[in-house]
């Protein structure tokens, strides 16, 4: 999930640092040529919302889990080891989540990571990743959806065909953990400008993006 978009919310000395850095880059689009309009969401529409469309990308994870194990010891909760593995596993992956949204982002990035910041919003004990450089749509999308890919589908599918169950729950709340990212992704993709040139900038404080058009 990424940043809160709260307007009453008091931002963190990095928010206010990117904020700057930000503004910085507005007034140098703006005096390109550029329009600027915001494509964010409300926290709590965010949330109900992630849930919602997450749903049905985990039912046919749960249908293939059952294809192979149905039968198996593995249709079973898991044991006390496993879930050590799962408690460890989460932590690790909602960190790896983060930083395939940053390395993503960064390929496609003029200054690699030099343009990708890291947190936590401590508020909501949420960790972000945010990129400081306006991206085409391809690689913005990319960028977005990659976690979903990596630590969700990837691992669910490879868990489901070896029966490992504490990494398919791990995998099915990773794809959860990525509802935010489709939603974005998809008013990313439903977003269609008249202007011939348009970059996307991701909001250096809320939960959504930019886009600079001319």
């Amino acid at each position: 999930m990424k940043k809160t978009d709260e307007k009453e919310r008091k931002l963190s000395k990095a928010e206010r640092k990117r904020q700057e850095k930000f503004e910085i880059k507005k007034r140098e689009m703006l005096s390109d040529g550029y329009e600027m309009k915001e494509h964010t969401l409300g926290i709590v529409y965010a949330n109900i919302m992630a849930v919602v469309v997450s749903l049905p990308l985990m039912l046919p994870m749960i249908a293939l889990y059952i294809y192979f194990n149905w039968g198996k010891g593995s249709m079973r909760l898991m044991d006390t080891s496993e879930l050590v593995l799962f408690g460890i596993s989460v932590v690790a992956f909602i960190v790896i989540h983060e930083l395939v949204h940053g390395a993503t982002w960064a390929c496609f990035s003029k200054h690699g990571f030099k343009s990708i910041s890291f947190g936590i919003m401590a508020e909501m004990c949420t960790p972000y990743c945010t990129c400081s450089e306006p991206l085409k749509k391809g690689s913005y999308l990319t960028g977005t959806l990659m976690p979903l890919f990596i630590v969700g589908f990837l691992p669910s599918v490879i868990a489901a065909y070896y029966g490992y169950v504490w990494l398919f729950v791990t995998g099915l709340i990773m794809i959860m953990g990525a509802g935010g990212d489709i939603i974005i992704s998809h008013r990313l993709v439903r977003y269609k400008s008249e202007k011939a040139d348009v970059v996307y900038y991701d909001h250096p404080t809320k939960c959504g993006f930019i886009t600079f058009e001319r």
